[in-house]
């Protein structure tokens, strides 16, 4: 019997959990997914703080497009303060931008992300314009002018609002750009100017060409507006 436990005891050191991690990496990097799952798992039987186990979990979760589970994970792990956790929080955040969409993000965030949650929200709302969600993209720029950087959301809501095709709509958003690169800060203003100009010369361009094209009232009017604006 003491052999017997004193085996049992040699079987579960902490050893043995950085073995089945490292086992689980060599099947994550062959993209044996469900060995890697096992592996991981095996190890957080060991020690279930292992915070490096829980965080290639949730990565095994999320490319077999288990998407809740991996926000489990990555929710545990972004509970820390060092590097694993900082990257948890910030793949978190991208999963939810590959599973959801906006309603409910901002309370989740506030969750994962604590004090520094308006980080998250700027992550999430480029990661859906990357990925063409632009409805959940414009929610979040919104949501920005009031608890981020107004310039940036603003910029971020014409991006939108051009990509919706919504013209009028992109006229109102890039004359209140220009209204709150006026208002801000040098360093500000300076930061997100060069930018505004390259979007605003690529719309006007645009615009101009629809103008030409469609011979319509509205687009001639939206193009002549716009190239009236300048930053």
């Amino acid at each position: 019997m003491l052999s017997l436990l004193l085996a049992l005891s040699l079987a579960q050191p902490p050893d043995a959990a950085l073995a089945a991690v490292e086992r689980a990496d060599h099947a994550f990097e062959a993209n044996d997914l469900p060995a890697a799952l096992r592996g991981y798992e095996a190890a957080l039987s060991l020690d279930a703080t292992f915070a490096y186990a829980r965080y290639k979990l949730g990565w095994c979760h999320y490319n077999l497009g288990d998407f809740d589970r991996a926000l489990a994970d990555f929710a545990v792990v972004a509970r820390g303060e060092d590097t694993v956790a900082r990257e948890a929080r910030k793949d978190w955040t991208r999963t939810w931008a590959t599973a959801h969409g906006a309603s409910g993000f901002e309370a989740r965030a506030r969750e994962v992300w604590r004090d520094d949650w308006v980080k998250g929200l700027r992550q999430v709302a480029s990661t859906w314009e990357d990925q063409g969600k632009y409805e959940d993209a414009a929610t979040a720029w919104r949501r920005l002018l009031v608890v981020g950087d107004p310039v940036e959301a603003q910029l971020g809501l014409a991006r939108a609002a051009s990509m919706l095709l919504r013209g009028d709509e992109v006229v109102k958003a890039l004359r209140e750009l220009g209204a709150r690169l006026a208002a801000a800060d040098a360093a500000t203003a300076e930061q997100w100017r060069p930018e505004a100009k390259a979007l605003l010369d690529q719309l006007t361009r645009a615009a101009a060409l629809e103008a030409r094209r469609t011979r319509s009232p509205d687009a001639r009017r939206r193009a002549e507006a716009l190239s009236a604006l300048s930053f």
